[in-house]
């Protein structure tokens, strides 16, 4: 089935949250910087296992975590696993202190008495032989190999295509964009992994009204007006 998406940079929405979803946000979080990097979100339906809207943006970490927290409350307070790496923080402090209430956390397994001995909000990326980077890669590509989630987006399709990795002198596998950036890649494996996470559970008593979102959403920056649509709703714009 065909799938019209409200295409309003940074935001492309392909299919709105609906009753009875669940779903998880994978945010990349970079500075802002002209010509740099891009905040990046993939947003992924759990029942439906299907990509349902992709942000990209060059804004400040603190702006990025504000718009998370429009993007996740409208997806049904959806899991959202930001990259805890560095500038990840000051993304992850706009939602602590904004009161999302859905934020993926990563444990600590104490080795000597086998129990979880600490939590840390965010998604930690690090490389090397123990490093998260190559096994979460390796569960995206296993999604997508056995067809078990549905990709919508052309600039993710196309990171992915130039996705590489190869060994150190070192020994160890490393993974990078082979040109280009690779921002939709991060934010989608880190999606990809929250899905498989026991955190990743249906969300009770939602009502997916959209009562005065589109004016939050515009106002934050996150969409922008269009004034040749006039007051049509969201639901109109991503009609399926």
């Amino acid at each position: 089935m065909s799938v019209a998406p409200l295409k309003w940079s940074p935001l492309t929405i392909y299919r709105m949250p609906e009753r009875g979803d669940w779903y998880v946000i994978g945010a990349d979080v970079a500075e802002g910087l002209s010509g740099g990097d891009w905040c990046a979100a993939e947003i992924f339906s759990c029942r439906r296992e299907e990509q349902v809207a992709e942000y990209m943006a060059r804004i400040s970490p603190d702006a990025f975590g504000a718009e998370l927290f429009l993007m996740g409350t409208l997806y049904n307070d959806a899991l959202l696993g930001v990259e805890a790496n560095s500038i990840g923080h000051t993304t992850l402090t706009v939602l602590v202190q904004e009161g999302y209430p859905n934020i993926f956390y990563r444990e600590r397994i104490d080795p000597l008495e086998r129990r979880v001995s600490t939590k840390r909000l965010g998604w930690y990326t690090s490389g090397g032989r123990n490093g998260t980077k190559g096994p979460a890669v390796r569960v995206l590509g296993q999604m997508l190999r056995r067809r078990r989630l549905v990709l919508h987006s052309s600039r993710l399709v196309q990171q992915l295509g130039q996705y590489q990795s190869h060994r150190t002198d070192a020994g160890n596998e490393q993974f990078e964009a082979g040109e280009g950036h690779d921002d939709l890649v991060s934010a989608a494996f880190i999606a990809a992994n929250l899905m498989t996470s026991p955190q990743c559970q249906p969300r009770d008593a939602f009502d997916p009204s959209l009562e005065g979102f589109e004016e939050r959403m515009v106002e934050a920056g996150v969409l922008r007006a269009a004034p040749q649509r006039g007051r049509a709703n969201l639901e109109d714009w991503c009609q399926s």
